[in-house]
Order: C-alpha cells, then sequence, then structure tokens
C-alpha cells in the first residue's frame, strides 16, 4: 500500500490532520493518514435502530457512468446535448433531486467501477496502482465488514445486483463471499 509518509517529508505528523472532537480512531502508523475509526463523539444525528419485527425495506441505488452533462440542472439548463437538439432531458428525476439539493457539483470518485464497490460497500479506500485489492480479482482472502454484514445482522436478506456480467473482476465471488445472500447478475 502507498500512503505518503514522514520519511519522503510530505507528511510530519498524521495526527495533526484529524478531528479528535468527533471521532475515536487508531493510526496504523504515525506517520501516515490511513487510519481503523473506533468510535464516534457527540449528538446522534440519526436513529438506525430497527423494529426486528417490522423491518423497513432498504434499498441503495448506485449509478455508474452518470455523465455531469446528462443532467440539465447540473450544466445549468443550457448547453446538454439533449436539450438543445430534442428539448428533453435525459434525467428528469435526477434533476429534480438536484434541485432539492441532492447532487454534489465537485467530486472524485475512483476510475473503476470494482474500486469504487470497496468504498461504498466496505468504506475501503480504493487502491488505483494496479494491484488486485479488494473488489479486484474475486479475493476471499481479505475479511471485510461493510453493508451487508450491517444489514445481516439487522435482519435482513441482501441482493446484489448489477445490469452487467458479475464476472467482471470476479465480483460474483467477492461478493458473496463477503456477505451478500443473493448476487444477480443480467441474462444477457
Amino acid at each position: 500500500m502507498y500512503a505518503t509518509s514522514a520519511s519522503d517529508s510530505t507528511l510530519s505528523s498524521a495526527a495533526l490532520y484529524l478531528s479528535t472532537e468527533t471521532e475515536s480512531y487508531e493510526l496504523f502508523a504515525d506517520e501516515v493518514l490511513y487510519r481503523r475509526t473506533t468510535g464516534f463523539k457527540g449528538d446522534i444525528t440519526f436513529n438506525v435502530s430497527v423494529d426486528s419485527a417490522d423491518l423497513p425495506n432498504v434499498v441503495v441505488v448506485v449509478i455508474e457512468s452518470f455523465r455531469h452533462r446528462d443532467s440539465l440542472y447540473l450544466v445549468g439548463n443550457t448547453s446538454a446535448e439533449a436539450r438543445e437538439q430534442h428539448n428533453i432531458t435525459l434525467t428528469p428525476n435526477f434533476d429534480k433531486w438536484a434541485q432539492r439539493g441532492i447532487a454534489l457539483r465537485n467530486l472524485w470518485s475512483s476510475w473503476q467501477t470494482s474500486r469504487s464497490l470497496e468504498s461504498i460497500l466496505f468504506g475501503q479506500v480504493p487502491f488505483d496502482n494496479g494491484q488486485k485489492t479488494g473488489v479486484t480479482g474475486g479475493r476471499t482472502d481479505v475479511k471485510l465488514h461493510g453493508l451487508p454484514q450491517l444489514f445481516n445482522a439487522k435482519g435482513y436478506e441482501t441482493l446484489f445486483t448489477a445490469g452487467s456480467k458479475l464476472a467482471y473482476d470476479a465480483w460474483d465471488t467477492f461478493l458473496q463471499f463477503h456477505g451478500f445472500d443473493h448476487v444477480w447478475e443480467t441474462e444477457n
């Protein structure tokens, strides 16, 4: 794993950059920012306790390969190709949500879908170094704890589905090994 370190004179001490007001953590080393969160401090923002007899339905939707230019709202309703050619928007519901404040205009995402899944599902730092880590390569020797385990512990049945073949980067192996009860892919 590459990490900025004090030895290359780029970071004096990771603790200088981390807040102890809201988070308790253990550093993996004094000179790296990678840490294990052990607890949170302060007021509870929301309560995630649920009645196991009446579990609410939870759907997590991840939109991959969504382009900024496809949303009329994000481009200012002026330069979108679809609007200019056909007077339509490709993303009417997304545009409605974005107008209500659910849109990020300055966002970075890991470039490869598999590496983004590590972050989204398991809170892993995505590695963009070409190595087979986490999701890539269907690794089963790495023990991760994330959303599937959280929902399973609350009594939920978990399902992962995608509009692509899950043999890509061996997601079919990785996702079932790491807590999903069902892993479905498209038929074609």
